[in-house]
């Protein structure tokens, strides 16, 4: 466990200093921009999405729930929202294995000659939570398992952490109040596809 915390410090401090910058980038937008116009984006929304290829789920594993994924966006600057993000997963290898993803997300709203599309990107900074009971006692208790059963690194890599996750997407506004979008990166999914509703 000390062993575990002492890797897990450098991660977290890693991750924390790349969102920050980040964040940073995305709240200096050129002055006379943010003054002069404005994307016409909600002052508060709702997002929920379905992703698609999962960047957890570990090869040959069944899906259970698929990644599913909530979030707000509260707009502090003309371009710029911010707001709490969560999202979960579960799938079924050596036992049942449940992901869960819970951190903050920042996006910057590109300026686009249209009042039906929108572009945006941005970044997420988020605790992961991984649970496999089956496959953590034996990892515990044999100390040939990886080798044994040819996954090296498994939980090495699949255990709880903090992380950051990049993406960039984009929203078809179907009405006054309510979008759909589509978005790629590297969260729990590959693809997330989804709904926003305005606030």
């Amino acid at each position: 466990m000390k062993k575990f915390f002492f890797l897990l410090v450098p991660s977290l401090t890693t991750s924390l200093t790349l969102f920050a910058l980040l964040l940073a980038c995305l709240c200096i937008p050129l002055r006379s921009i943010a003054q002069t116009t404005d994307p016409g984006i909600p002052k508060l929304s709702l997002n929920t999405g379905v992703g698609i290829g999962s960047n957890l789920t570990i090869d040959n594993s069944t899906i259970t729930v698929p990644p599913i994924s909530v979030s707000l966006d509260i707009k502090i600057l003309p371009q710029v929202t911010i707001g709490p993000y969560i999202a979960y997963e579960k799938n079924n290898y050596y036992g049942s294995t449940e992901y869960g993803l819970a951190g903050a997300r920042g996006t910057y709203h590109f300026l686009i000659p249209s009042k039906t599309f929108g572009v945006y990107a941005g970044a997420i900074l988020s605790y992961v939570y991984y649970d496999n009971p089956i496959l953590t006692d034996l990892y515990a208790n044999d100390t040939h398992y990886e080798a044994n059963n040819g996954v090296d690194n498994l939980l090495s890599s699949k255990q709880s952490h903090f992380g950051y996750n990049l993406f960039i997407g984009g929203e078809v506004h179907l009405s006054n109040s309510v979008s759909a979008f589509a978005e790629l990166g590297y969260g729990i999914a590959y693809l997330n596809v989804g709904l926003s509703f305005k606030l």
